[in-house]
């Protein structure tokens, strides 16, 4: 098909869709009209007697070059003027704008999706939601991967602002959040024969229909909202509160639970001190932005006292694949092949990055070899270590860290909490080393809980949450850390049965999977996560077809 963008043509068409489809009429085409957008789809026109029916060519279907004028068959599909099927996506950071796009861009026309976002901002969510321009993302922009069959939209996004924007660059982390609404809006202008909705509210409760009947989600103004399914996509929760905290600490003003709630951080100053519960990522984000001129002295502290590693100056590559062992395997020997890569790659001079990343592929396979048994000693001996080495800074971050470091602006300790308390207009914090058979007495001006996330259901405290468990629709994971689901993500209910209408996607799958938290792992959930939805919906979405003649 030729012709220049928003061109009108009179031609026919055949051979447009893939054989033996039952959702298409056929007909005479009469026109066409291309879209502005490469990624859209192409409008054509039909009339049978003295309608106009309007269809879409499918996106996945090859088009044929025609000569204007020949007499041919031509297909065109009749959108729906109202929703045949509702599916409700709760939460609009990462995990649940991508579910979002993968289901307007897979759906049959007739689908509604609803996207509900407290904020009223779909796209960047916590993670991507930070305007500190030091907080980098922790992979380079060509490794990036919300959509696994286009691998280099993100990249190909920036450079249209940013032509010189090179793969290996670690780019200012709201950059992808501006990047995931964007693709939002681009992917609902090129829905057609789709509803979308958004929805600024927060869901305070889902419940599930009787069959055949849809699920009901209650939001905090009071709406409720039909749907025939339900994707939660609620990202990273808070991190829970410190263990032997006074709860007069908390009330003080001067703990910050939430190191992501606004304006958090704008009452330290450059006199106090602030402590720094945990060393993970989180402690290096709020590190940096602490850690300008006039900001407060930190330490931190953790157990183990390990700090995020650093990528290597140079584009991040795969080694050579590693295959899945036969059966199943104990974690020690897991352990020892991990070992093994990292001196092949010596060998080859590569660096232990390049071992660890060639298992990143088939991680989720190599967790659900070991039993559970040392599922839980990986969680209990080895996460820190693996993540630490996994999720690593960019090097401009660590190069940061480390300055403060060597200014003594920051100070990192392995120890252990054992108590919290205001002491005059202070806080006192007693510590258990880690590395010693001694304690330590500290006095602090603030503390940041940085001990990161929390996936475990029964510590989330969110009131959609806290509904579902009431109610005994879902259930947290073997080990803890996550919601218990099933291989297509439906949650698993207290009585051990998968839910057919409530689905979870991203970190909340924390433990059923080893790697959820990631774009790439996110994206490829996204896609497969649609493709489950709409096959269950397939009897709804396709009455809305009938063959007709031209």
């Amino acid at each position: 098909l030729k012709g220049q963008p928003g061109g009108r043509f009179e031609c026919q068409l055949e051979n447009v869709v893939p054989a033996g489809s039952q959702e298409l009429l056929i007909g005479r085409v009469e026109k066409m009209e291309l879209p502005e957008q490469p990624d859209h789809r192409p409008l054509l026109f039909n009339r049978s007697g003295s309608s106009l029916l309007v269809g879409h060519l499918p996106s996945q279907a090859p088009l044929v070059e025609v000569a204007p004028g020949s007499p041919s068959a031509a297909v065109v599909a009749e959108a729906p003027t109202e929703p045949l099927a509702t599916i409700a996506v709760v939460g609009g950071g990462a995990s649940g704008t991508l579910a979002a796009v993968q289901l307007l861009r897979r759906s049959a026309p007739g689908l509604r999706v609803i996207l509900i976002e407290k904020t009223g901002r779909p796209g960047p969510g916590v993670a991507y939601g930070t305007g500190d321009e030091q907080h980098r993302l922790n992979v380079p922009a060509g490794q990036m991967i919300g959509l696994p069959d286009r691998p280099y939209d993100f990249l190909e996004w920036v450079r249209q602002e940013a032509p010189d924007t090179q793969p290996q660059e670690y780019l200012a982390r709201h950059t992808f959040g501006r990047y995931l609404s964007d693709l939002l809006d681009r992917t609902v202008t090129g829905a057609s024969g789709l509803f979308f909705e958004r929805v600024t509210a927060e869901a305070v409760g889902v419940e599930p229909g009787e069959p055949g009947a849809p699920a009901v989600v209650r939001l905090d103004d009071g709406q409720e909202i039909q749907a025939d399914r339900v994707v939660l996509a609620l990202g990273n929760g808070r991190p829970s509160d410190i263990p032997g905290i006074d709860p007069a600490v908390i009330d003080s003003g001067r703990y910050v639970g939430d190191p992501w709630a606004e304006g958090v951080l704008d009452q330290a100053v450059n006199d106090e001190v602030v402590l720094l519960i945990g060393s993970g990522l989180t402690m290096v984000d709020m590190a940096i932005s602490l850690g300008g001129p006039g900001g407060p002295e930190m330490q931190a502290v953790s157990r183990h006292g390990l700090l995020p590693r650093a990528h290597g100056d140079t584009m991040p590559v795969r080694g050579r694949p590693v295959a899945l062992p036969d059966d199943r395997c104990s974690l020690t020997e897991l352990t020892s092949r991990l070992l093994t890569e990292i001196a092949v790659a010596g060998a080859r001079g590569e660096d232990w990055r390049v071992a660890f990343d060639s298992l990143r592929p088939i991680t989720n396979d190599l967790w659900r070899s070991l039993d559970r048994r040392d599922q839980k000693r990986f969680v209990t001996d080895l996460s820190r270590i693996w993540g630490v080495h996994r999720h690593r800074m960019a090097p401009r971050v660590a190069l940061r860290l480390e300055r403060l470091k060597v200014n003594r602006r920051l100070r990192v300790r392995a120890a252990s909490i054992e108590r919290i308390e205001l002491e005059g207009e202070r806080v006192a914090v007693d510590l258990r080393l880690s590395n010693a058979d001694a304690g330590d007495h500290i006095l602090v001006d603030r503390i940041i809980n940085c001990t990161g996330p929390t996936w475990d259901p029964r510590r989330i405290d969110l009131p959609v949450v806290n509904s579902l468990l009431e109610q005994g629709h879902l259930r947290a994971d073997a080990l803890g850390i996550g919601f218990d689901v099933d291989d297509d993500g439906a949650l698993i209910d207290s009585e051990a049965e998968a839910s057919r209408q409530i689905f979870a996607i991203g970190p909340l799958r924390n433990g059923v999977l080893l790697e959820t938290t990631a774009v790439p792992e996110i994206g490829q959930q996204a896609e497969l996560l649609a493709d489950v939805l709409l096959s269950s919906l397939a009897g709804l979405l396709g009455s809305s077809r009938e063959l007709s003649a031209a």
